[in-house]
């Protein structure tokens, strides 16, 4: 290992170092990507270069891809060296230079621009890179509705998407997928018997887009608090006492949900072909059986015997007695299914190894020379 490169990771890239040489010979040059989050919780999601990371981190493990292939990922928070020398720019959603504006955030952006302030986007643009910077639009319409507007595509020369819809386009669209983690090492050992019926995890949002399900959520939260009061607990930020089943945020999502039957997944929003986040995968993780709720198109992603699909019910109190009577070998059946899926090439396209992939191909990136 050189460089803090598993030896695995570089089989397939050895093409672009020079014959008779490897790592252990000569010192490699790594181009410059910069992966530009929208939080500025995430500023350090990469480790520092030269450092191999955590082999549990997801963004360490897309990292150790992109070295093995001559690349080292950045943040701007993290990048110290010349924008003109970077070759790509990925912006985690559309930044918020297109975001519409109210009248009082106008003056102040104006006035920003005016002092010579300037956003990482314009930054970008200054230095020449407006043909080298990607979009990967994580958000569904429910959140940044202006990301989906396709006037505000046309600035950028390659958008990473996870809309069926848009990717129906070809050209510019490439698809991309939610990073999720590698298969567990064991799985969870919580008996049947002693976990609780059923949990959820999400955080108290509101919006006023048509395809919305935070108000679904709630909803169903407030009728399984009524019906099964002492079966149901729920999780996440922002909630108040109003809420009787809250049990406020939890530092282990996973070790908590894995103390259920099973989980409440419904995604932020629903009829959107392709949009499927780590809700689902978080409870195949924990052990515990989803009943899901978002893409429609669902059944074409992932094994219809590993989850129970709520469009199926015609009320909460339909699906309330359906998990109520089901038998502990029916939820092993689901349980085994999610596990095998896990197993599966067809769930390691959602791991760090298949977003990796993704990128590599939607970016045309070509293994880096070494000096």
């Amino acid at each position: 290992m050189a460089l803090g490169y598993p030896e695995h990771l570089l089989n397939g890239c050895w093409d672009w170092i020079p014959r008779g040489k490897k790592p252990e010979d000569e010192e490699i040059s790594l181009r410059s990507i910069i992966y530009a989050p929208q939080q500025t919780n995430m500023d350090s999601i990469f480790s520092p270069p030269g450092e191999q990371g955590d082999d549990g981190n997801v963004w360490h493990a897309i990292q150790r891809q992109f070295r093995a292939c001559g690349y080292e990922l950045y943040t701007p928070a993290t990048y110290a060296g010349d924008l003109r020398d970077v070759s790509w720019v990925l912006f985690q959603n559309i930044p918020r230079d297109f975001k519409p504006l109210s009248v009082s955030r106008r003056v102040r952006t104006t006035l920003k621009r005016l002092s010579g302030s300037r956003t990482f986007y314009r930054q970008c643009l200054r230095a020449g890179l407006s043909e080298r910077i990607a979009v990967i639009l994580y958000e569904p319409p429910v959140v940044e509705e202006f990301a989906f507007d396709k006037k505000n595509h046309r600035a950028f020369s390659t958008i990473f998407t996870w809309s069926k819809d848009l990717l129906e386009n070809g050209g510019k669209y490439k698809d991309i997928v939610f990073p999720e983690r590698d298969v567990p090492v064991t799985r969870s050992a919580v008996p049947f018997e002693e976990r609780k019926l059923l949990c959820n995890f999400s955080a108290n949002k509101t919006s006023s887009h048509q395809y919305e399900l935070y108000s679904a959520r709630k909803i169903a939260i407030k009728f399984f608090e009524r019906a099964c009061s002492d079966n149901f607990d729920h999780y996440g930020a922002g909630w108040s006492p109003d809420y009787t089943s809250w049990r406020g945020k939890v530092d282990d999502k996973l070790a908590t949900m894995a103390r259920y039957r099973f989980n409440l997944c419904y995604e932020n929003a629903s009829n959107l072909r392709g949009y499927l986040t780590e809700k689902i995968f978080d409870a195949f993780h924990a052990g515990c059986v989803p009943i899901y709720l978002g893409a429609p198109d669902i059944d074409g992603l992932i094994p219809s015997s590993t989850f129970i699909d709520r469009r199926n019910f015609a009320s909460d109190s339909d699906l309330l007695d359906f998990i109520m009577s089901m038998s502990e070998a029916e939820w092993q059946d689901s349980i085994d299914a999610a596990w095998d899926f896990l197993q599966s090439e067809n769930y390691k396209r959602y791991t760090a190894d298949g977003m990796f992939e993704l990128l590599r191909d939607g970016l045309r990136l070509q293994p880096s020379p070494a000096q």
